[in-house]
């Protein structure tokens, strides 16, 4: 994804959810297009989703270049806004989140969920069950609700 902020700093945002070694490398070739296309580098992150502990460099160092760019787990961000909020797009995406309290979560997107209409319900889940595979610790809980 790539944005500009409200400081008018170009923004590039890569969502990985496993550990690649090979990530400095695509994220400067990324750099590098997006200066081509717009004359500017990007400030960049990558914010890793997966369910292991973060093992993604976060640089380059050779002899005649210096790169770097910034790595964060999604597990690291406060998602209370995205857990407490109306819209089950932004619960869905809470998913990936550090939970505190993950019975009560799941019990309320739950509850949304059978609200819904049956199409509705049925994207939804898909949505959840794709995010839900990058978090296995967290699956059988989810199994658990809804039964």
């Amino acid at each position: 994804m790539l944005t500009r902020l409200e400081d008018d700093t170009l923004f590039h945002l890569e969502i990985q959810s496993i550990n690649d070694s090979l990530m400095p490398k695509r994220m400067l070739k990324y750099a590098s297009l997006i200066y081509e296309s717009y004359d500017e580098f990007p400030k960049q992150m990558v914010l890793y989703v997966g369910d292991r502990d973060i093992k993604i460099p976060s640089f380059i160092k050779e002899q005649n270049l210096r790169y770097n760019y910034e790595v964060r787990d999604i597990r690291e961000f406060d998602c209370s806004i995205l857990i407490e909020s109306d819209d089950i797009a932004d619960n869905i995406i809470a998913v990936l989140c550090n939970i505190k309290n993950i019975d009560k979560f799941f019990k309320r997107l739950r509850e949304k969920l059978l609200n819904l209409d049956n199409q509705k319900r049925e994207d939804y889940l898909r949505k959840l069950f794709y995010l839900l595979r990058l978090r296995p610790d967290i699956n059988k809980i989810w199994l658990f609700v809804l039964s």
